[in-house]
């Protein structure tokens, strides 16, 4: 039970990397929506974050539950870099 407590899983979150993982889907959702919604997209308004769940850890305090909601500054500036604009 101890090993789904929330700081045990915020430390299994960076040792496997799955919040670059989170990151990245929440870039590639940014970026189907600024198509998708040209003109009324708005990061703040339309991305409510990420949040995975460690199923064996549903019955801790925790739930097994992890959120984040990464900052529109983070998104935009891998947008760019991923678009290949920084040198």
């Amino acid at each position: 039970s101890e090993h789904y407590a929330a700081p045990r899983l915020q430390v299994t979150m960076l040792n496997k990397r799955y919040d670059l993982q989170l990151v990245l889907y929440l870039l590639a959702l940014h970026r189907l929506l600024k198509i998708r919604l040209p003109t009324s997209y708005n990061y703040d308004t339309h991305i409510g974050g990420g949040l995975y769940l460690f199923l064996r850890g549903v019955y801790n305090n925790s739930k097994g539950l992890v959120f984040e909601r990464p900052t529109c500054e983070l998104i935009e500036k891998l947008d760019i870099l991923f678009k290949g604009e920084v040198g």
